[in-house]
């Protein structure tokens, strides 16, 4: 009896286990989630001496803010320390916010005996007051976010500016936000870094044209370009000229050599307003 050759039936086996192969590749690629964002990463920490306006002679002050999009229970909070001010006497205490010209009123206030106050504010707090100069209170609405205070003052009964804190230039910072900025096939990430001394942009992607040339831009305004590896890769770092510029920074895009935006973010909430 003349045998049957298995080939053809192995082939037949082989081409089965292929489209068997193929329909789950397309299965999974069908069903497969797009890229999430990353949650941010922002930590702001601001610390200022206030300025006596000459009212009151022994009249000092101190403001800390802070910031952290990862704390518990703790993301904002403003802290004011003020003494030498009238014992029993009462204050105002004023912010000028973002873009405005006109300052808002915040709170009115006393101090106690001695002519001192201590002034918090906690997001999601609770107020608290004992009527002698120590209050706490949430975080009012026209503070959130705090980031966006350029500048508290605190003011006697004569509405006479006794003691002032610009925080454009404070005396202390500590800034750091890392940011997700991926986008379809294109993986990049944000990381911006400040100190009262030093400010820095980073910009890292995959994902992009090999050997093309790319532009980081902060404020629409070129501020580093380079050229991505054989892979696609590329990472764009830069100084500001004035470390304390990076509190006016609103926006950073990466663009390629055509001007096309490739990613891009704003900055609403990170970071101040000019003058």
């Amino acid at each position: 009896m003349k045998k049957i050759s298995a080939k053809p039936m192995n082939s037949i086996f082989l081409s089965a286990g292929a489209l068997a192969l193929a329909f789950t590749t397309l299965l999974t690629q069908a069903t497969e989630k797009p890229h999430a964002p990353k949650k941010d990463i922002l930590h702001l920490f601001m610390q200022e001496r206030m300025a006596n306006e000459g009212v009151i002679a022994d009249a000092q002050g101190k403001v800390d803010i802070h910031e952290n999009l990862q704390s518990k229970g703790k993301e904002q909070d403003i802290h004011i320390n003020v003494s030498g001010l009238e014992a029993n006497g009462a204050y105002l205490l004023t912010a000028l916010i973002d873009g405005d010209t006109n300052s808002t009123s915040i709170l009115e206030f006393s101090t106690d005996r001695e002519g001192k106050a201590s002034v918090e504010f906690r997001e999601k707090g609770k107020s608290k007051s004992d009527g002698k100069g120590h209050i706490r209170q949430a975080l009012p609405a026209a503070l959130n976010p705090v980031s966006g205070i350029r500048e508290l003052t605190v003011l006697d009964i004569n509405e006479q500016a006794v003691l002032t804190a610009d925080l454009t230039s404070p005396d202390k910072l500590e800034y750091l936000l890392k940011r997700d900025l991926s986008t379809g096939s294109i993986k990049a990430s944000l990381q911006i870094k400040g100190k009262a001394n030093k400010g820095q942009v980073q910009l890292g992607a995959s994902g992009l044209s090999a050997n093309s040339e790319y532009s980081l831009a902060l404020n629409g305004s070129v501020a580093q370009t380079g050229t991505t590896d054989e892979h696609g890769k590329l990472n764009l770092r830069t100084e500001m000229d004035h470390p304390l510029d990076i509190l006016a920074l609103q926006s950073v895009t990466l663009t390629d050599s055509a001007s096309n935006v490739v990613v891009s973010t704003t900055l609403p909430e990170a970071l101040f307003l000019t003058h």
